[in-house]
């Protein structure tokens, strides 16, 4: 934020950038996480078309900054997507689903031979 009063193109290009590595990361997680990408865009105020990943879109990926056109409004005030774990929780988690030998007794091998 420092750049914002010395240097406002460069402070703009560091936000654009970010924006368009959000944009970025939405296509990424769309297969598997398909509702958070699309928070991820409607936060960005794009449509979901915006977010797949297309020639356009990858071609962005040396110039993120160049993936939401200048004065590009966004969507409304994002909200977290995720919500804290506490310590107990990750504790009651990892010992319902550790091992409880310490090993990978019993899992099967997908590598190869």
């Amino acid at each position: 934020w420092k750049h914002l009063r010395t240097n406002p193109d460069r402070a703009y290009t560091h936000v654009a950038a970010a924006l368009g590595v959000v944009r970025l990361l939405a296509a990424l997680l769309s297969p598997f996480l398909p509702t958070v990408a699309g928070l991820h865009l409607h936060y960005l105020g794009l449509q979901s078309e915006d977010g797949l990943l297309s020639s356009d879109l990858l071609a962005g990926i040396h110039a993120p900054q160049t993936l939401l056109a200048p004065g590009h409004r966004l969507g409304p005030r994002s909200r977290p997507l995720f919500r804290e774990i506490t310590a107990d929780e990750v504790d009651a988690l990892r010992a319902r689903f550790s091992d409880p030998q310490g090993t990978d007794a019993g899992v099967p091998f997908l590598g190869g031979a």
